[in-house]
Order: structure tokens, then C-alpha cells, then sequence
């Protein structure tokens, strides 16, 4: 075929229709026309250039939103945003990631795949100070310049026509008329296709599949691998480190604090060398805090027993510490008993009685740092749902509650049944059996083994018949409640049946009648049938409320108003009382005429002696009767899974707040509470909330919460139950992340690393290292 040729400059055009030459402008149809000379007016027309695209340093400048601008030859440029998503390098080659990196930052070498250019990477040194930088090229060698060409000829033009058509008529074929393959697929088993025609049929769509056979290539994937538990530890205490170097000029309320949950960490893990090393910080601090030392202390003991290993050096260290301590603030009252309980564990009970009378804290102090200490104790760290399970009434002794729950959940069930039983008040003993049936009881249940109380029953000889059954009824009946909140529904039946069982056996007593003059002037002001009474109650309101969490309502309302007329059966009605003291007040006359009547009074001075003592026991019996009709409304309350009167209002506000509010809305409310709300009650207020944030999967508003309160106590608490408890829900990585980015001061972000550590080790242990590993690190 004859191509076109320019009358003017001879050269071939592919156009047929082209009207002027693409070479010289000339036009195609006319006669051949000189070229103008060229003059100083007018320059010689070149011919037009193939297109290109335009360099990066010629381009123009676009907008910032065009995600197609140049980048910058700044590799820590990554467009100006926040990178979120970015390849980690690998610290040694494996197939697919050999591609080597190194950081223009701290020149840390890395590998990854070279599909990773390009992209963001992050540094393998955790120290980096720029960790983020865009992955360089592979280099690559020149290329040799291609000869310069004087222009193509007519056959080569003719050739690439040809190569033109035929390629544009297999792209018609294979866009257009070819069968896609997974149509054909569909269509292959046809009926009455034999199995041979099948089979040659699978092969042709194999074929059109995969034209080139074998020689497909291998595709390496991009994607970052998952981040490994240890990997998260090292980094999360990496972290902890670098923020407990913070002084208080930085926003590190407390350096030494982050230096003592560091140590802790490593105590846990039996890193005696790790402690020691975070001990002697603090001691290059000048910090002589021994609580600070004794709690990694105990910690390390506990490792120690749990690998067989001799624990007495660490204790009797421990306790030398103990004697400098004062006993009056929550890590005072962590490292005192804390210590208890493992000297209880190691046989030195009478020694851990005599620590425990160090203690100098408020009771409702003790009970709150208690739920704290069971947190971290059994490393569920959800407060809210802790509160499913929680003991109705708070006992007199919590710290000696507080000791029997941590030999249990560190499964040692005879010393902490024997250390309950040492108990002298009776209510709290009570509190003691049922902390330590529910924990024994959950140890089991994880474990997949027969939840059984051995020992139990043999431990109640020596009490009266009617409180052996209220202990036993508070016991079943807290052993289900635990259940019930683990889930395990059946089980927890089986156990409050046998609550029930109990509550069946005994009578309802009767209403305590208001007493006649005589007999309130005889009255047995002591009370002497209260404390078996109160213990029934309190059993069967637990028992109520364990039938209120398995759905039954019917029975959890009978047991409710059992409760009632047991609250009823101690003292006579507190309006009835009001009255009667209020009578006395006004008629004193009237009440010595009659009591001289009654006792056969003859001198005024008599009278007045009597009057004066039947006074003093209507007040008392009328302050009796205000105390129990409280414990009536806390227990009737919380059975039926309401908060305790005295909070409701302030609780129902951090509810709605939960529901409609803002987290700044959230923290003002904890910030500046209702004049009657106590500091604990704030405080289990404000890790109630936080809980709630991290059930409804809001990480980042439970961050930005706790870094909105003002109180650093609830705040670093809240801080290291949400670390936790989060690791238990979400992706650890994510979790990490999330706390990295959270702008949390540095304690209470020492705290939520502590936290994620924590949860981290109980969710992935570590593996023991192997023989190539142990004879490295030697």
C-alpha cells in the first residue's frame, strides 16, 4: 500500500486524509511551495514536538486537594497529613521482604517489599525522633541512551500501520467478541455434555484464564503484618519508660509512680533483674516511698510462688520496707495489703494480722480501693460490669475482705479460707466466704472444671444454726451472681437453687412491735437478735438480686419483700419512734407520773432517774431503727439493681449524660458533683462512666474523658482500667494507638499503658523461650 507523500518536503504521511503535512505545514493537495527565507520579523515555523507529559519541576503548581501533586524529595513529607496507615519495616529479610531501608533519620536499617516504594514506612528503632518517612526507590541502572534517529523511513511507517491494525483487531476480538471465562464457566456443563466433552471444554477456559501457563508471576503482598503481642509489650513499655522520664515542669505529676508500675510490670513477669534496675531509679530520684517498693515487691513474691521458687528474702525485704510506711493513702494501702495476702499465702498469717493494724484510712476509702485492687486482680478490668456482681452492703473489715479475694483469685483457696474464718465480726466474715466462694468459683468455671466449694461447710462448726444458713445462703447466692455475669446460666441456677434451698428452711419472723412504757424503760437496747436478722437480710436480698440477673422476676420480687419483714423484725417502725420521742419531749411530766405508776416510783427523784433512762432508750431505739431502715432502702434498692438512694439522682444525671450528653458535659459532671456526694462516691461515679464509654466501643471519648478530670486519683485509676479493658474488646494495636494519640498527661498515660500490659500479658502469655533464644541471650 502506497502512503501519502508530501508535494512540498517528500516525506510519507500515514493520514490519507491529512489536508496539511505534520512535517513541513505544507498543503497536501497543492502545487510545492517554497520555503519563506527567514528574516529578524519572523523565525522559520518548526515542526510541532510529540506530546509529553510535562516534568515535575515545570508543571504547575495544583490545588492542596488534588491528591495527584508532585510529592516532595523530602522523604518525611508524607502531603502534609496525618499518616494513619503505613508499612512497618521488618527487623530482618524473609521471602518477599528483602528490599532494604534505611532511615534518613537515625540510618536504622529495615526491610520491606520493594512495592512498598512510595509509601510511608515506619522506622524499626522505637527511638527515633522521626519514625515515619516515604519508602526510596529501588535503584535501578541507566538505561543506554538510544541512537538518534534522522526520521523514519517509508517502510517502517508502513510496518507500524500494520502493527496498528492487528493489534487493534485483537482488542476488538478480546474486549468485545471473546467469551468472558466466567461466563463459560456457567455455560460448560450443558446438558447432555459428556464427562470428555466437560473435560475439554474446562481446559480451553483454563487456558483462556492463564494464556501464559506457568509462568505467572508471584504477587507479594503490601499489606503490613499483624503486629505481634510482643512486639505491642515492648513498645507500650518503651513508652512507660519515656514518660516516667518526664519531671513534673513536663505534666508527670508523679515520675515515681510510672517508675513503680514499670517495676511491677516486670515483677509479674519474674524480671527480678528489670525491678532492681527500676528500683534504683528511684532511688536516683531520692525517692524513699516504700509503699512504691513494696508493691513490686509482693508482685515478684507471687511470681516466685507460682514457679516454685523461695520467696522469704523478698518478703522479709518487703516487710522492713513495711515498717516506714504510714498507712493513711491508696498505695499505702495497696503495698499493706498486698503484702498480707502473699504472707498469708507463704503460712505467716499472724504476721500479716499485725501489718494489717498499720492501716489509718476511712472505711468507705478501703471498700472503694478494694474494687480497685479485685480489678487489677483478676485483669477483667470492667468496673461496670464488677458492679453486676458486687456486694450489697459494704463489709466493716474491707481490708481484710480485700486479702481473702486476692488468695483466692491467686488460686489459693485453703489459706484463704482459713484466713476468712479468722474474721472476728460476723457480717464481715460473711462478706469474706462469699468473696471467696464467687472467686473460687470463677477460677473454676474458667478452667472448665466442677465448681466446687471444698471445705466450706467444715468451716462454718462453732456457729449458731440460723447463721450458719445465712452465710450459706449469701455464699450460693454470690457464687451465682459471679456466674450469671460470666454467662455460665446453667451453673449459676444449679447454685442459687441451692440458695433458695436455705431461704425455704427458715420462718419469716414478725413485725418487732412499738414498745409500752415498761418495756421500753426494760428494753435490751443491744439488740442481741439484730446481727442474725441483719445477716438473713442481707443473704436474701443477695439471693433476690441473683434471680433479678437470671431473668426471674417473680421469685427475685417474693425474696424482696422477705427482705423487708426481716428489716422489719429488728426494730419497731421508725415513724413510730419519731413519735414516741417526740411525746417524751413534750409531756416529761406525763412519762414520769406513768413510769411511777408502772415501777412503783415513790419520790420524785425516782422518777426523774427512770424518765431520764427511758429517754436515753427511745433515742437509742429510734437511731437503731433509722440505721436499718437505711439498710433496708440500699439493700431493697440494689437487689432490684438500682443505685443506692443517697446517689440515684446524681447517677441517673451521668446516665442520661451517657446517652444524649458530650464527654465535656461527662466530665463536668464529675468535676463538680452535688454538695451531698462523698469524694468515693465521685470516684466510683467516675469509673462507672468510663466503663460504660468503653462497653459502647468509644475508645477515643473514654481518652479524652479521663483527661478532662481534674482529680488525678479516679483519673489514673480510670486511666489503667480503660488500658485494660480495652485490650479485652478491641485490637490491641488499635488500643495502642489510641493511647499514643490521646494526649494523656504522662501518669495518666503511664497508667493506661500499665493497663494494656496487663490485660495484654493475661490475653496473650508469653511463650517460654527456646533453647536457640536462652543460649542468645547468654
Amino acid at each position: 500500500m502506497d502512503l501519502p507523500t508530501c508535494p512540498s518536503c517528500h516525506q510519507s504521511v500515514i493520514d490519507d486524509e491529512a489536508e496539511e503535512c505534520p512535517f513541513c505545514g505544507a498543503s497536501m493537495s497543492g502545487p510545492r511551495q517554497p520555503k519563506p527565507a527567514p528574516t529578524t520579523a519572523t523565525k522559520p515555523k518548526a515542526a510541532p514536538k510529540p506530546k509529553s507529559k510535562p516534568k515535575s519541576s515545570s508543571a504547575p503548581a495544583k490545588s492542596s486537594g488534588d491528591s495527584s501533586a508532585p510529592k516532595s524529595d523530602d522523604p518525611f513529607d508524607v502531603q502534609g497529613e496525618k499518616v494513619s496507615k503505613y508499612v512497618r519495616l521488618r527487623v530482618k529479610p524473609k521471602p518477599g521482604r528483602e528490599y532494604r531501608v534505611v532511615c534518613p533519620m537515625c540510618e536504622t536499617a529495615g526491610y520491606t517489599s520493594e512495592q512498598a516504594a512510595g509509601k510511608p514506612v515506619r522506622c524499626i528503632n522505637p527511638d527515633c525522633l522521626m519514625p515515619i518517612f516515604t519508602c526510596p526507590e529501588p535503584e535501578k541502572e541507566p538505561e543506554p541512551e538510544p541512537e538518534k534517529s534522522s526520521g523514519l523511513s517509508a517502510g517502517m511507517l508502513t510496518a507500524i500501520a500494520i502493527l496498528l491494525l492487528g493489534g487493534g483487531g485483537f482488542g476488538v476480538w478480546w474486549f468485545v467478541l471473546r467469551e468472558d471465562p466466567s461466563i463459560a464457566m456457567q455455560n460448560a456443563a450443558k446438558p447432555g455434555m459428556t464427562d470428555a466433552d466437560f473435560e475439554r471444554q474446562r481446559k480451553q477456559i483454563e487456558a483462556l484464564e492463564n494464556p501464559k501457563g506457568n509462568q505467572a508471576t508471584e504477587v507479594v503482598a503490601t499489606e503490613p503484618e499483624k503486629v505481634t503481642p510482643e512486639e505491642l509489650r515492648q513498645s507500650a513499655l518503651t513508652e512507660m519508660v519515656k514518660y516516667s522520664e518526664h519531671t513534673p515542669q513536663m505534666g508527670n505529676r508523679d515520675p515515681a509512680y510510672g517508675i513503680q508500675m514499670i517495676a511491677s510490670i516486670h515483677a509479674a513477669r519474674g524480671d527480678e533483674a528489670a525491678v532492681r534496675k527500676q528500683l534504683a531509679r528511684l532511688t536516683k530520684l531520692g525517692v524513699q516511698r516504700p509503699d512504691y517498693r513494696i508493691i513490686p515487691l509482693t508482685d515478684l513474691a507471687w511470681n516466685q510462688i507460682s514457679n516454685g521458687q523461695p520467696t522469704a528474702k523478698t518478703l522479709d525485704e518487703a516487710l522492713e520496707l513495711a515498717g516506714k510506711v504510714r498507712g493513711t493513702g491508696q498505695p499505702d494501702w495497696r503495698a499493706i495489703t498486698g503484702l498480707a495476702a502473699v504472707l498469708v499465702a507463704e503460712n505467716r498469717a499472724d504476721e500479716a494480722a499485725d501489718l494489717l493494724s498499720k492501716l489509718r484510712t476511712r472505711e468507705d476509702k478501703e471498700v472503694y480501693w478494694a474494687k480497685l485492687q479485685s480489678l487489677r486482680e483478676t485483669k477483667n478490668f470492667d468496673f461496670a460490669k464488677q458492679m453486676q456482681h458486687a456486694a450489697l452492703v459494704e463489709p466493716a473489715d474491707p481490708s481484710r475482705v480485700s486479702v481473702t479475694g486476692t488468695l483466692a483469685t491467686h488460686g489459693k483457696s485453703k489459706e484463704a479460707l482459713e484466713w476468712a474464718n479468722r474474721i472476728q465480726d460476723i457480717n464481715s466474715r460473711a462478706e469474706a466466704l462469699a468473696t471467696w466462694g464467687e472467686n473460687v468459683a470463677a477460677n473454676q468455671a474458667a478452667q472448665s472444671q466442677l465448681v466446687t466449694l471444698t471445705g466450706f461447710d467444715e468451716s462454718l462448726g462453732g456457729l449458731s444454726a440460723d447463721v450458719q444458713r445465712s452465710v450459706r445462703t449469701q455464699v450460693h447466692a454470690r457464687v451465682a451472681r459471679r456466674l450469671a455475669t460470666l454467662g455460665q446460666t446453667d451453673l449459676a441456677k444449679t447454685w442459687l437453687a441451692k440458695a433458695d434451698t436455705e431461704i425455704a428452711s427458715s420462718q419469716t419472723p414478725d413485725a418487732r412491735p412499738t414498745p409500752d412504757v415498761k418495756e421500753l424503760y426494760d428494753y435490751q437496747i443491744a439488740l442481741p437478735w439484730a446481727d442474725a436478722l441483719e445477716l438473713s437480710a442481707i443473704a436474701t436480698a443477695e439471693a433476690a438480686a441473683a434471680h433479678r440477673q437470671l431473668g426471674q422476676s417473680d421469685q427475685s420480687k417474693s425474696l424482696v419483700e422477705k427482705t423487708r419483714a426481716l428489716i422489719a423484725a429488728i426494730t419497731p417502725p421508725l415513724d413510730a419512734m419519731q413519735s414516741l420521742v417526740s411525746e417524751i419531749d413534750q409531756n416529761s411530766a406525763s412519762i414520769q407520773n406513768t413510769l411511777g405508776q408502772e415501777l412503783n416510783l415513790l419520790t420524785d427523784d425516782q422518777k426523774r432517774t427512770a424518765e431520764k433512762q427511758y429517754r436515753r432508750h427511745a433515742y437509742d431505739l429510734k437511731t437503731a431503727a433509722e440505721k436499718y431502715q437505711a439498710l433496708q432502702e440500699v439493700l431493697l434498692a440494689k437487689a432490684n439493681g438500682e443505685p443506692a438512694p443517697a446517689v440515684a439522682s446524681y447517677q441517673q444525671k451521668i446516665d442520661q449524660v451517657l446517652a444524649e450528653g458530650s464527654v465535656d458535659e461527662l466530665a463536668d459532671l464529675i468535676n463538680s458533683p452535688p454538695r451531698k456526694i462523698g469524694s468515693i462516691q465521685v470516684a466510683e461515679a467516675a469509673m462507672r462512666a468510663a466503663s460504660k464509654l468503653l462497653e459502647n466501643g468509644k475508645l477515643n471519648e473514654a481518652l479524652t474523658y479521663i483527661r478532662r478530670l481534674e482529680q488525678f486519683d479516679p483519673a489514673e485509676d480510670a486511666a489503667e482500667m480503660v488500658g485494660g479493658a480495652a485490650v479485652n474488646v478491641m485490637d490491641a494495636e488499635a488500643v495502642l494507638k489510641a493511647i499514643g494519640e490521646s494526649r494523656l498527661m504522662p501518669t495518666r498515660r503511664g497508667a493506661a499503658l500499665r493497663g494494656f500490659v496487663v490485660a495484654l500479658n493475661a490475653k496473650y502469655p508469653e511463650a517460654p523461650a527456646t533453647e536457640e533464644e536462652t543460649s542468645e541471650q547468654k
